[in-house]
């Protein structure tokens, strides 16, 4: 692609590529990227992804929301949605398509969050909390994983302007 805008430049002085045009075609390839990565995912490497295996239709939700990039995990209380989002957000960070995970869920559930995270991956987490002074350092801080409420990041947008994160799961 940039060889082709290059040659492309050259035809005409008036040749422009606008920025929506760019993200189509980055957001194609990091599609195929994933189609790739879901063909190539077989029952035994994510039997070795997490520190327990994974059901067979839990492994199903994995690569679904690998393949699509965005998904809505809507299975039944009980039934391992957070391991899936944990296990697809893992997928995602080991082929270098989501360094940062950010996690938004009820305060009631931070902690669980933190404990399931560290317990199926051994990844670093940290929780975003404190006043607004602390949350700001907390979301420059480098983790695998940051959890916040949704009261604090509402909050936390307002005064940030926007927050970063390659992935984002969104809990309740």
């Amino acid at each position: 692609f940039p060889r082709f805008l290059q040659e492309a430049s050259t035809i005409s002085d008036t040749f422009r590529c606008y920025s929506d045009a760019l993200d189509f075609v980055l957001e194609q390839r990091e599609s195929h990227l994933r189609q790739q990565i879901v063909e190539e995912l077989d029952d035994k490497q994510l039997d070795t992804l997490l520190s327990v295996p994974l059901y067979p239709y839990q492994k199903e939700g994995v690569r679904f929301a690998v393949a699509k990039g965005r998904a809505l995990i809507a299975d039944e209380m009980g039934l391992g949605k957070t391991i899936q989002a944990i296990a697809a957000a893992e997928v995602l960070r080991l082929h270098h398509l989501a360094d940062s995970v950010l996690v938004v869920c009820p305060t009631s559930l931070k902690y669980q969050w933190k404990s399931e995270i560290e317990r199926f991956t051994g990844a670093d987490v940290l929780i975003v909390e404190g006043n607004a002074l602390h949350r700001q350092q907390l979301y420059e801080q480098t983790a695998s994983f940051k959890i916040v409420s949704y009261h604090s990041m509402a909050n936390d947008v307002k005064s940030l302007g926007r927050l970063h994160a390659d992935m984002v799961i969104l809990d309740e």
